[in-house]
């Protein structure tokens, strides 16, 4: 049985920082869909040429994907309520699926990506799932070093421009955890 509380430490270090992660419900993404999709778009926009990137329907937001809203998690300020970071991710088969992550601008290299993996992965235990899957643009050279620091491993490649990783859930979050304190709590 894990002794440690990989939700509340999730919860506590956020706070640390005036930030609070939460649940995107389908009364969430119903409530703040505007500023949702505006938030994700926006960045989308950003890297638009590096990534061949357009923006998402408001159908996207609102497609009901397995188990979305229990897999699927909003990061923001506790002062104001602005998104810092937002994911969405679902059940494919027996694996959970993370289709994206985005980090606000002003908010990337604050550990947010670290925190809200290890969230996701407990989450994901706690309902018994064993496998995370997740696809990364070919050239975000980013995203792909932080996967592969994490246990993830490079499944295939798709269309030539985005690579397919699967990684096992407890191997990810012990991970995260890890690089978060090494890198943050020094």
């Amino acid at each position: 049985m894990e002794s440690m509380d990989y939700h509340n430490f999730v919860d506590r270090e956020l706070s640390k920082k005036s930030f609070r992660i939460i649940q995107v419900t389908e009364k969430l993404i119903n409530k703040r869909l505007d500023e949702i999709a505006g938030f994700v778009n926006s960045i989308r926009k950003e890297y638009s040429l590096l990534y061949e990137w357009t923006e998402e329907t408001i159908d996207y937001f609102l497609n009901p994907m397995d188990r979305k809203f229990e897999f699927s998690f909003l990061v923001e300020e506790k002062n104001n309520h602005e998104i810092a970071f937002v994911s969405f991710a679902s059940v494919y088969s027996n694996s959970i699926h993370l289709h994206f992550n985005y980090a606000g601008k002003n908010y990337r290299n604050l550990g947010l990506a670290k925190l809200h993996i290890i969230k996701l992965c407990q989450a994901s235990l706690d309902y018994n799932f064993k496998k995370l899957e997740a696809y990364a643009p070919k050239k975000n050279s980013n995203s792909i070093r932080l996967l592969l620091s994490l246990g993830y491993e490079i499944e295939s490649i798709r269309n030539l421009n985005e690579v397919f990783f699967i990684a096992d859930l407890k191997k990810v979050r012990d991970s995260a955890y890890n690089l978060y304190l090494k890198s943050y709590l020094k």
